[in-house]
């Protein structure tokens, strides 16, 4: 009987350490997909370090074709998500990648969009395949990036228009929102995000 609870005992201990880790104590893995650039990603990955330390460049790995919707040459961003999931099973995963990603919006099948993540669930994609002028594609791109990542650390989009929370509604608004509100930083600041430096 006391090897069965000790046995018992080990398993909870290794479950929780699998699937109980709290949003905000683990690394960030970033995905690269389909050769997509490593200047954007490194540029990227030291911005998001000035926020969040612990981050991660993971090996580099191909969309999955099943993902891909043919009529449309998009590939469906839950899909993206479960696989970078099935990869890892811990941790705040991002897939980066150029091409283009799509959702289900309020009835809009496989609506186009820059980024996609699972609120509180430690899940993103992004993409640049919707920025027109390369000039501002690394900035907004950072911004891009740290707002899918709040979102995957449990933020919802944000009512003050100049907070990179803020809702796109499918436009790019990157150039308006430098930084996140006080409000999102206070919430981010609990999950072990840094803005003394910033």
């Amino acid at each position: 009987m006391k090897s069965r609870l000790i046995a018992l005992a080990w398993f909870w201990i290794w479950a929780a350490s699998i699937y109980g880790q709290t949003i905000g104590t683990e690394t960030v893995y970033v995905y690269n997909y389909n050769g997509f650039s490593e200047k954007i990603t490194d540029n990227a990955i030291a911005e998001l370090k000035k926020y969040y330390p612990r981050v991660q460049k993971a090996s580099a790995i191909n969309l999955p074709e099943w993902a891909r919707y043919k009529p449309k040459g998009c590939y469906t961003g839950s899909s993206i998500l479960n696989q970078l999931r099935r990869i890892r099973k811990t941790d705040v995963l991002i897939g980066f990648t150029d091409k283009d990603i799509c959702y289900n919006n309020h009835g809009k099948e496989h609506f186009r969009c820059m980024g996609i993540s699972r609120t509180d669930k430690g899940l993103s994609v992004v993409t640049t395949s919707r920025f027109k002028t390369k000039a501002t594609t690394q900035l907004y791109f950072n911004r891009l990036m740290l707002h899918e990542l709040g979102h995957a650390f449990g933020l919802n989009h944000c009512s003050d228009k100049n907070c990179i929370m803020v809702d796109a509604k499918g436009k790019n608004q990157f150039g308006h929102t430098p930084s996140f509100c006080s409000r999102c930083k206070e919430f981010l600041g609990k999950k072990n995000w840094k803005f003394d430096k910033i």
